[in-house]
């Protein structure tokens, strides 16, 4: 029986590391403060708080943590620092990991608010191990659609004037979907960016961006 986020992070990676808060880079003002100088069964619910800031903008995997989420615990996992996650789905056990927020400079002044908060607030890239994917990427994953060769784009005739140099992708599912947005979207209310539900094998399809990313993130978790 799993019967802590470390312990089944341990699965994974041998060499994981439990790590104390007063050994790790976390600011003494962030809200992982808060989380982690709680009792361990108490932090679910300062997890739920702190997610809950962007929660009208994800609010069903809002309500998947409230439902799911076993336990978090911090730790070096694969060399990173990281918060890790245990859900449990129907009895199964998920690890998800998060990378400790970054400060608001660099990629992340291109955001709208809410991306904003979530990589200076929440987590710098959030996913699904083993897969690391099924999550907004880390910055450092993020790609431009202009990086990739899409084998589509020569075998059909597609009539959109998209500059691809201008869009990168913030989600992948792992297999070949993607999640593609502005790369500046800082003039843009949350509710006004669109994406591209973007494909390896088809076209495109133009979705507005936080229900899209909502509905896979959830879905990803409990449905699959």
């Amino acid at each position: 029986m799993i019967n802590s986020a470390f312990q089944l992070a341990k699965e994974v990676d041998p060499n994981a590391q439990l790590l104390q808060l007063d050994k790790s880079s976390i600011q003494a003002k962030s809200d992982w403060n808060k989380v982690f100088s709680c009792e361990s069964e108490k932090r679910n619910l300062e997890v739920f708080y702190l997610w809950n800031k962007i929660g009208h903008l994800l609010p069903n995997f809002i309500t998947a943590i409230r439902d799911y989420l076993k336990c978090v615990d911090l730790a070096i996992f694969k060399g990173e620092e990281s918060v890790i996650y245990h859900f449990q789905v129907k009895g199964e056990d998920f690890l998800y990991l998060g990378h400790l927020p970054v400060k608001e400079s660099g990629k992340v002044q291109n955001f709208s608010d809410g991306l904003k908060a979530f990589y200076t607030e929440v987590h710098d890239g959030f996913y699904f191990q083993p897969s690391m994917a099924l999550g907004p990427l880390p910055l450092s994953k993020m790609f431009c659609l202009a990086d990739m060769s899409w084998e589509w784009m020569e075998e059909v005739d597609w009539d959109q004037d998209l500059d691809l140099y201008k869009y990168i992708v913030v989600f992948s599912n792992g297999g070949g979907s993607y999640i593609s947005i502005l790369k500046d979207t800082s003039n843009l209310l949350d509710n006004e960016i669109n994406s591209y539900a973007w494909w390896s094998d088809e076209e495109p399809d133009e979705e507005e961006f936080w229900p899209l990313l909502d509905v896979w993130m959830t879905s990803s978790l409990i449905e699959d």
